[in-house]
C-alpha cells in the first residue's frame, strides 16, 4: 500500500531527525505524484490507512480545507516514532539498537571493536551494510572467535567448530563479513577474501600440511626428526617443536606453485624455504617461530608474497611471527627491481594505500616509499633464490 510505503520512509527520515537532533519529519503528500494517480477506491484506502495511524497517535494530518468528506491529505508530521514504528508492525531504529546492545553487551568491556560498531550504529550508519538487525550475526562470529582463542596456536576444521558451536556445519561460512569486520585493521579497510580470513583466523577446510624445502632437520615431538629434502617435505605443523641446521637463508614463499618451483632450483640445498599457504594460519605460525628461534641471528630471513594488498598483509603477519633477533627482507617484492614489462594490473588508489600501510607494518619503510600503481602477481616473477 502507497501509504505504508510513505509512512515506512517517514520512519526512516524521522530516526534520522532525531539523531542528528532535526526538526519533525514531514512529507508533503500533496506533491506526490503516486498520491493523486490513485484510483478512487485506493485512495478512500489510502486516507484510512493515514487516520488509523493518526488515531493511534503516531502522526499529524493537515487535509485540504476543501473537498468535504472528500479532502485530501495535505501533510503528514511525525509525532512519535515508537508509535509509529508499532502500527507498521516493524521495530524502530531505537528498539533495534537496544537490542543489540542488549545481545552484545557480554562482549562489550572486552572489546573495542564492538563498541565502535555499536558507537556507529547509535549514529544511524551502517557498518559495511550490517545494521543493529544484524547483532546476532556478530554475536555468532564473537562466539566463534572465544572458541579460537580457547586454542592458541592450533588451527581449527570450520566445518566442525561450526557443528559444535551452532548444530549446523556451515554456519561460520556464513559469518565472513562479522568476522571480518571484528577482526580487520579497522572498520573502513577492504574486506579480506574469505580464504585470507579464514587462515589467518585459524579456521581451515581440512588440516594442512607444513612444507619445507632446502636443508636441515625439522624436529617434531615424540623424539622424531624429519630431514628437509628436496623437492619438499610436509609434514604436521602441530609437530613441529624445533630446526637444527646452519641454513645460509630461509625464505617464506606465500604461493604454492612459486615454492614448488623454487624447490626445484639448486639454490634450493643452501637454505630453507617454506610456503606459507597463502596467509599463515595459528598452527603455521606457531610451527614457524620455532622453526626460527632455532636459527642464528646472522641468518637472513627472507618473504616473497605477490606485490598487492594481500601480499603485503600476510608479510606485515610474518614480521609478527619473526622473532626480534632478526630481520625480516623482503625477496622480489620491490617493483624498482622488476622489469618494467612484466605482467601486472594497475593498482586503485585505495590498493596503493593499503599497499604502502602493510609494507610499513612490515618493516620495510624504504620499500613502503617506493611502490607505484603496479600490482604484480608472484607468478608472473622468474624464480629465483637468495645467494649464499
Amino acid at each position: 500500500m502507497l501509504a505504508d510505503t510513505v509512512l515506512g520512509a517517514l520512519l526512516v527520515k524521522a530516526e534520522r531527525y532525531a539523531i542528528a537532533g532535526k526538526r519533525t519529519a514531514r512529507e508533503n503528500v500533496g506533491e506526490l505524484k503516486e498520491y493523486w494517480a490513485l484510483p478512487l477506491q485506493h485512495r478512500d484506502a489510502f486516507h484510512e490507512r493515514i487516520r488509523a495511524a493518526h488515531r493511534r497517535g503516531a502522526i499529524d494530518v493537515k487535509w485540504s480545507k476543501q473537498g468535504g468528506d472528500d479532502k485530501t491529505v495535505e501533510k503528514i508530521a511525525v509525532l512519535d516514532i515508537q508509535a509509529l514504528a508499532g502500527f507498521l508492525g516493524a521495530k524502530s531504529a531505537e528498539a533495534e539498537l537496544r537490542e543489540a546492545t542488549e545481545l552484545l553487551s557480554p562482549w562489550i568491556d572486552r572489546s573495542s571493536r564492538v563498541k565502535e560498531i555499536l558507537d556507529r550504529w547509535a549514529q544511524g550508519m551502517k557498518v559495511r551494510g550490517q545494521g543493529p538487525n544484524s547483532a546476532r550475526s556478530f554475536a555468532d562470529a564473537l562466539r566463534v572467535l572465544d572458541a579460537l582463542a580457547l586454542t592458541p596456536g592450533e588451527d581449527q576444521v570450520v566445518r566442525r567448530i561450526s557443528v559444535r558451536l551452532f548444530s549446523n556445519s556451515k554456519h561460520i561460512e556464513k559469518l565472513k563479513r562479522p568476522l571480518d569486520l571484528l577482526t580487520n585493521d579497522t572498520l573502513l579497510a577492504p574486506a579480506r577474501k574469505r580464504l585470507e580470513l579464514f587462515n589467518e583466523l585459524g579456521l581451515v577446510k581440512e588440516p594442512q600440511p607444513f612444507l619445507a624445502a632446502g636443508s636441515g632437520v625439522l624436529r617434531l615431538q615424540d623424539d622424531q626428526n624429519a630431514t628437509v629434502f628436496r623437492p619438499f617435505l610436509g609434514v604436521a605443523g602441530k609437530t613441529i617443536i624445533g630446526y637444527s641446521g646452519d641454513p645460509a637463508w630461509v625464505l617464506s614463499i606465500e604461493n604454492l606453485t612459486t615454492f614448488h618451483l623454487c624447490s626445484q632450483l639448486s639454490a634450493a640445498r643452501d637454505g630453507l624455504i617454506v610456503y606459507t599457504g597463502g596467509m599463515p594460519s595459528p598452527a603455521w605460525a606457531n610451527a614457524y617461530s620455532k622453526i626460527l628461534e632455532a636459527c642464528s641471528p646472522s641468518i637472513q630471513i627472507f618473504h616473497w608474497g605477490d606485490i598487492d594488498a594481500g601480499g603485503f598483509r600476510i608479510a606485515a603477519r610474518i614480521r609478527e611471527i619473526v622473532p626480534a633477533t632478526h630481520q625480516l627482507l623482503p625477496w622480489l617484492m620491490d617493483p624498482r627491481e622488476l622489469p618494467h614489462s612484466i605482467e601486472n594490473q594497475e593498482a586503485e588508489p585505495a590498493t596503493k594505500s593499503a599497499m604502502v600501510r602493510h609494507a610499513m607494518r612490515a618493516g620495510w619503510p624504504d620499500l613502503a616509499a617506493g611502490l607505484d600503481e603496479r600490482r604484480i602477481e608472484q607468478e608472473a616473477i622468474e624464480p629465483r633464490l637468495p645467494s649464499r
